[in-house]
């Protein structure tokens, strides 16, 4: 059933990410700066929408 594939919100709306959002080495070339900033942008949308994210450092 399409329903069973729905993931709830586990905590409150305007939340922000546990733990810190992944270093961005300067060094690092585009695709892995562009990957590792939509992966610390995603934590804070999900977070702030009310899911609990823990963001884990390298």
């Amino acid at each position: 059933m399409p329903g069973d594939l729905l993931t709830a919100s586990t905590g409150r709306p305007g939340g922000s990410p546990a733990g810190p959002p992944k270093r961005i080495d300067p060094e690092e070339d585009n695709e892995v700066r562009r990957s590792l900033e939509m992966e610390n942008s995603g934590a804070v949308t999900l977070a702030d929408r009310g899911f609990q994210i823990r963001q884990k450092s390298d």
